[in-house]
C-alpha cells in the first residue's frame, strides 16, 4: 500500500535486494541543481525521491544522488544495486578513478562511509536512456523548486545535506 507521502511500506520485500536508480542534475555548471532517486524491490516501485540542492556542480549533484540514496538504505537496510549514469562517480567510488575535485572529495569520503556501513551494495554504471525515471524526478525538483519525497524522509534528506554543507 502506498503511503500518501509517496513510498510504499517496506515490510515485505519480495527478492533479496532492492533497485534504486538515482541522478544528479544541473543547468549550466555550475548552476540550480538537484539530485533524485528511485526504489524499486522486483519491479514494484517502493519510493522516489527528488531534491533540489541550489547552486553547485553536475557532479556534486550527482554525488547527493548517491548519497541520499545510502541515507535511503541506511534506514532500510537491504542489500541493493544503485544504477547510475555517472560514470565518473561510479568509477571514483570503485577505486579506478582518482578524485582529483576538491569539491567532490567531502562528498566522495561520505559515500565511502555510508557504503561501508550497509549491508552489500553493489553500484553500476549504466546509459542514460535507462536512467530516465530518475532523471525525470530530478528535473521535476529543478522546475518546481521544491523537494518531491515523503515526509518521513525529508529529516533524513535536510540531516544529509547540512553536514554535507548543501544546506
Amino acid at each position: 500500500m502506498r503511503s500518501r507521502a509517496g513510498f510504499r511500506r517496506i515490510e515485505a520485500v519480495t527478492q533479496s535486494s532492492v533497485c534504486i536508480w538515482i541522478d544528479g542534475a544541473a543547468r549550466g555548471n555550475p548552476g540550480p541543481a538537484s539530485a533524485a532517486g528511485c526504489v524499486k524491490n522486483d519491479g514494484e516501485l517502493l519510493g522516489e525521491w527528488g531534491v533540489p540542492l541550489g547552486v553547485c556542480t553536475n557532479n556534486e549533484a550527482e554525488y547527493l544522488g548517491l548519497i541520499l540514496a545510502l541515507e535511503w538504505l541506511h534506514h532500510n537496510p537491504y542489500p541493493a544495486t544503485i544504477f547510475s549514469d555517472s560514470q565518473l562517480m561510479v568509477e571514483q567510488i570503485a577505486g579506478r578513478w582518482k578524485v582529483k575535485a576538491d569539491n567532490l572529495k567531502p562528498l566522495y569520503f561520505r559515500a565511502k562511509a555510508l557504503f561501508r556501513e550497509l549491508p552489500p551494495v553493489q553500484f553500476q554504471a549504466i546509459p542514460r536512456t535507462q536512467n530516465r525515471v530518475a532523471d525525470a524526478l530530478a528535473n521535476q525538483a529543478l522546475d518546481r523548486n521544491e523537494t518531491i519525497a515523503p515526509a518521513e524522509f525529508h529529516p533524513i534528506i535536510d540531516q544529509a545535506l547540512i553536514l554535507l554543507n548543501f544546506k
